[in-house]
């Protein structure tokens, strides 16, 4: 990570844009090290994308981490606008000597012929009944694998996992995929992996499998979780010298972990 160290001549006025793990991380940072700290959010709550860990229950640690972060930045005095999109306009009235953005990112949408008729998995947390008894869910890296497991357990759906890769679960590291498949299995899921997802239809999914077979499986839902993209930025750069992009917006989405480095390095370099 490559980061620029600005020496302000007095308190500088820091605006953190995007209320997720890296931005909160930011904050708190920065207002513990002094700084005039205003925090802006386009929702009604802060957390990002860690708002599924309100709903899903074997997600207790990271929630834990995520309330502990929110209440961190308010104990500490932080200035929090919800409800607040920052536009190029409201930047510029809030004349800050630095802004860390940490806007986050956006499903990535993948275009299969009816992908229309299915929805991404956080739909699912929003909205369980759109789960049927049998689920196709296209996507087995971890966020797919943990989801799915997560409804098949919770809400007693059948889920049949599609992923284009050559295992389940390949972005985790291997205790993560050695409790997570063997849980899997008990709840009753399957999957087919080296498949390619050819249509999505009314009554169930067709695809290619790993020997080239053409084949559909029926379900009467479909769920996808094929990884993030990063949010836009340059209407936001440009306004103030100093400016960092933290966190999933910053070219490619990150883990937690990942994020809230970014976002504690981005404000230890505002001196």
């Amino acid at each position: 990570l490559e980061f620029r160290r600005v020496l302000f001549r007095s308190g500088p006025q820091v605006l953190v844009v995007g209320g997720g793990p890296a931005g909160l991380y930011a904050a708190a940072t920065a207002k513990v090290r002094g700084h005039e700290v205003t925090l802006v959010e386009k929702e009604a709550k802060l957390g990002g994308l860690l708002w599924f860990t309100d709903v899903d229950g074997h997600k207790e640690s990271l929630k834990a981490f995520k309330d502990a972060l929110i209440a961190r930045v308010y104990r500490l005095g932080v200035n929090v606008m919800l409800n607040t999109e920052a536009t190029p306009e409201m930047v510029r009235s809030l004349n800050p000597d630095a802004v860390i953005c940490a806007i986050g990112s956006h499903p990535f949408v993948v275009p299969i012929p009816g992908i229309e008729k299915a929805h991404h998995a956080l739909d699912v947390y929003r909205d369980p009944t759109i789960l049927g008894k049998k689920c196709v869910l296209i996507g087995g890296g971890a966020i797919g694998c943990e989801s799915g497991y997560f409804f098949a357990e919770e809400y007693g759906c059948q889920i049949h996992i599609l992923e284009m890769r050559g295992d389940m679960c390949i972005d985790s590291n291997d205790s993560q995929r050695r409790a997570l498949i063997p849980r899997m299995k008990k709840a009753g899921m399957t999957w087919d992996c080296n498949v390619s997802v050819r249509e999505i239809t009314d009554t169930g999914v067709a695809f290619t499998d790993e020997n080239g077979a053409d084949r559909f499986i029926e379900c009467d839902s479909v769920v996808y979780a094929c990884g993030n993209r990063a949010n836009d930025i340059s209407a936001l750069e440009g306004i103030v010298p100093w400016f960092v992009p933290v966190g999933d917006c910053n070219k490619r989405a990150r883990t937690c972990k990942q994020a809230t480095y970014e976002g504690f390095c981005a404000a230890m370099d505002i001196i």
